[in-house]
């Protein structure tokens, strides 16, 4: 009897823990993304559009720009070869911009 309580109080511990490390990144990325809007390609522009052209950028036409309304701001988010993703972040004439 004392095995079964043990192994039922194990589960129980086990099934708790799993609880607690539920994930949670869709939460996380709806919140960074509250006031951004995405931008089409066409929408971008022209100054914004040259300072994505350089080596640094590289891969931005395959990633999905965002601007802010409120404040004119765009950012993109880049994957580079190694997967690692960067952010950017520039004001609607293409000049670089902390977040």
């Amino acid at each position: 009897m004392k095995k079964i309580l043990i192994v039922a109080i194990f589960g129980l511990l086990i099934s708790a823990s799993t609880l607690k490390a539920q994930d949670t990144t869709r939460i996380k990325q709806n919140e960074t993304l509250a006031g951004w809007t995405k931008v089409k390609s066409s929408e971008v522009p022209a100054a914004l559009r040259q300072e994505l052209s350089k080596a640094v950028y590289s891969g931005w036409e395959n990633s999905t720009l965002y601007r802010n309304a409120s404040s004119d701001k765009y950012f993109v988010k880049i994957k580079n070869e190694n997967g690692q993703t960067s952010t950017y972040y520039f004001d609607a004439s293409g000049k670089p911009t902390k977040p």
